[in-house]
């Protein structure tokens, strides 16, 4: 018997280039994110040598070094295979738990509204959002409750992170059932240089 697997094209260098300057066009490559460029590059194309494929990506450092960016050329790149995925500022879920529960939480959690399978996600600017949120008077940490729930999740789907908060905040702001859980779920990387903005 033939075992039959999909398999993806891989993603060519012109082709990356192109997509990283069609999503920032005054993008500077430099010392600080050559190597980490060309280690997406490797991701995507599922032959990294230093970052899992299996786990997401967690962008961290400091303000406008391009953690939103990168992560915008991680999902447009993964599109051009027929696998990219959603962007999703972690304020705008916070204010959408406050006006309407819990259901406002499922495309983030377990199910895509589209069809009710557990899909790859990107949450933007962890640490910005409302904590607690409060819908009628019941609160949630709502980005807790994500971690908690694509914890679940870490071995079919994978979930990316941008932020300025440093890893060793995180027990803090999300206690440490997350923090204890995020080496499962992630690969990180720091970025680090000046402001691009």
């Amino acid at each position: 018997m033939t075992k039959t697997t999909l398999q993806y094209s891989v993603l060519d260098s012109q082709s990356y280039k192109k997509k990283i300057f069609e999503i920032c066009p005054t993008f500077k490559v430099n010392e600080f994110n050559k190597d980490i460029l060309n280690e997406l590059f490797c991701y995507i194309n599922g032959d990294s040598v230093t970052l899992n494929p299996k786990k997401g990506i967690w962008f961290y450092g400091d303000i406008g070094t391009g953690k939103t960016t990168l992560m915008k050329i991680l999902a447009e790149s993964q599109r051009l295979q027929g696998r990219g995925f959603k962007c999703v500022h972690c304020a705008e879920l916070s204010a959408k738990y406050a006006a309407n529960g819990l259901d406002a939480l499922n495309e983030s959690t377990f199910n895509s509204l589209i069809s009710n399978n557990p899909v790859e996600r990107g949450f933007d600017e962890l640490g910005r959002e409302q904590n607690p949120s409060k819908h009628f008077g019941n609160e949630l940490n709502v980005m807790e409750y994500i971690f908690s729930m694509r914890y679940e999740l870490r071995n079919t789907v994978r979930t990316h992170i941008t932020t300025n908060l440093n890893i060793e905040s995180i027990p803090k702001l999300y206690n440490d059932y997350i923090y204890d859980r995020l080496n499962e779920m992630f690969n990180f990387i720091e970025l680090k240089g000046e402001s691009f903005r």
